[in-house]
């Protein structure tokens, strides 16, 4: 303070500055803060020690001074000011050197906010940052308490917009996590808080935009919705809870998602959007479908917030001939990496549940075509209702002479007898799938599913194991072996 004070009064003598200039403080050990009164008004001049030049800084009323408790709320108009007097961070700084943003974001703009300053926070979004721009796989490790969630935003702000300077390019950044909590914290509070605080200090022009993508049996169908609340009102007294969840749903239609709600997980399964919607007689007035061609035609987005397995879903499917599940995007960050694997084991490998042919069958039962032989048909469903019953009866069985596996609860491998089951199965399914007919309206249903998870099953290259839920329902799954060359092309 006494150096740049006196450099102060040294101008004044000279000439260069006014002569009743009043010294406030030093910004940043290079700007010097002062306050000229003049008839009814107070101007703050930030002058510049370097280039010798002054810029405006905020005009005021005579009686509504700064105090020295209050210096903190003139920095924004500092740091938009000073672009006037040769410092180039704020006329073009995405550009010119990002990493001073990062620098000015967690030394300048997040203190000013009250947050304390972190040195290992700013070198992890530094080294983020980095691993961005230069295409590199960038594996950060913090303790608890870093601020990594403000770091990796941080730095994927800065090179999201040095991107757009650099290539023209305005691609959102995707951000995957393992958990929901985590999801909505940073769509509804993390992001809107920085956006702020960045607009705040003119770090930005506008608002940062963000939304959060889930699997889309966290959304609301209309067409299911309908279908399941006439069944049910046939039966009011057996359903009058049920009943009465839905009439509130039905109030509150605008509301597509699902986890908004406080309903069990079974009557979500009935009313969630739920296999492709090709062919649905709701599609033109369906939210969900305008909530997701919304979503694919917004040019503004910044943040694609979603969870480890939708992202790997989308990975893996994105070469198909449908709409993409999320959108292309510059750069991605995996939140809690840790999990990362147990979920592309999930999203890579296949499983077949004990009640999932069942329900297949009852969705099929009544599609015969015309022209195929009834007996048949029946017959055709009979065994395969059979082959599953005795095929997860011996799992079962074999689910209790296993060893525990602590990430997967029971790795088996199959007999010859129970491949020999799982192969008469997708027999009978692609005998099934040749005699029925196909709808043109509604929810498709298809045996197509099941037939890849026993290919997978059966495949000498998979990792077979047993699990149950909740409910001790058994799932037979498996993974492929070389999940990490997957991983390796598909990511």
């Amino acid at each position: 303070m006494t150096a740049t004070f006196a450099l102060l009064e040294d101008w004044k003598y000279s000439g260069k500055v006014h002569k009743d200039a009043t010294y406030d403080f030093t910004f940043e050990d290079r700007y010097i803060i002062y306050h000229i009164t003049l008839r009814n008004k107070v101007d703050y001049i930030a002058l510049d020690i370097i280039t010798g030049l002054s810029s405006s800084v905020i005009t005021k009323r005579k009686g509504e001074l700064y105090t020295e408790a209050s210096f903190r709320k003139l920095i924004p108009h500092i740091l938009y000011s000073v672009k006037y007097t040769g410092d180039k961070r704020y006329l073009n700084r995405f550009a010119d050197d990002p990493l001073k943003v990062i620098d000015s974001i967690f030394r300048v703009v997040l203190p000013g906010n009250g947050y304390s300053i972190r040195e290992e926070q700013i070198d992890l979004s530094k080294k983020m940052y980095i691993g961005f721009t230069e295409k590199q796989a960038a594996l950060c490790e913090a303790e608890v308490g870093t601020g990594k969630t403000l770091s990796y935003l941080v730095a994927a702000i800065v090179a999201k917009h040095h991107n757009g300077i650099k290539y023209g390019q305005n691609l959102p950044v995707t951000v995957t996590t393992s958990s929901i909590e985590l999801q909505k914290a940073i769509v509804e509070r993390e992001i809107p808080n920085l956006s702020k605080m960045l607009l705040d200090y003119y770090i930005i022009e506008k608002p940062l935009t963000a939304v959060l993508r889930k699997g889309k049996e966290h959304y609301f169908c209309r067409y299911r919705f309908e279908d399941f609340f006439k069944n049910i009102k046939k039966y009011p007294e057996k359903y009058k809870t049920e009943i009465e969840i839905l009439k509130q749903i039905e109030k509150t239609c605008g509301c597509i998602d699902l986890d908004k709600y406080r309903i069990s997980g079974t009557l979500k399964s009935r009313i969630c959007v739920k296999g492709s919607c090709a062919g649905c007689r709701r599609m033109k007035d369906c939210a969900y479908s305008d909530f997701c061609s919304k979503m694919y035609s917004c040019s503004e987005l910044d943040f694609q917030v979603t969870n480890h397995n939708m992202y790997l879903m989308a990975q893996k499917t994105k070469a198909e001939d449908h709409l993409p599940l999320l959108r292309e995007s510059c750069f991605v960050v995996v939140d809690e990496a840790h999990k990362f694997k147990e979920a592309a084991e999930d999203t890579f490998g296949e499983k077949i549940g004990e009640k999932d042919i069942e329900k297949y069958v009852n969705g099929v039962k009544f599609l015969r075509s015309p022209v195929s032989d009834r007996i048949k048909y029946r017959e055709s469903l009979e065994k395969l209702l059979k082959e599953n019953t005795e095929l997860f009866k011996s799992l079962r069985k074999l689910r209790h002479d296993n060893d525990i596996d602590e990430d997967r609860e029971s790795i088996i491998k199959l007999s010859a007898i129970q491949t020999g089951r799982l192969k008469r199965m997708m027999q009978l399914i692609e005998k099934i799938e040749d005699m029925k007919i196909n709808r043109s309206y509604g929810i498709p249903v298809t045996g197509m599913l099941l037939k890849n998870a026993i290919t997978a099953l059966n495949k000498g290259s998979s990792i077979v194991w047993l699990d149950t839920d909740e409910n001790g329902i058994l799932s037979l799954c498996c993974t492929p072996k070389d999940i990490n060359n997957i991983l390796r092309e598909k990511v």
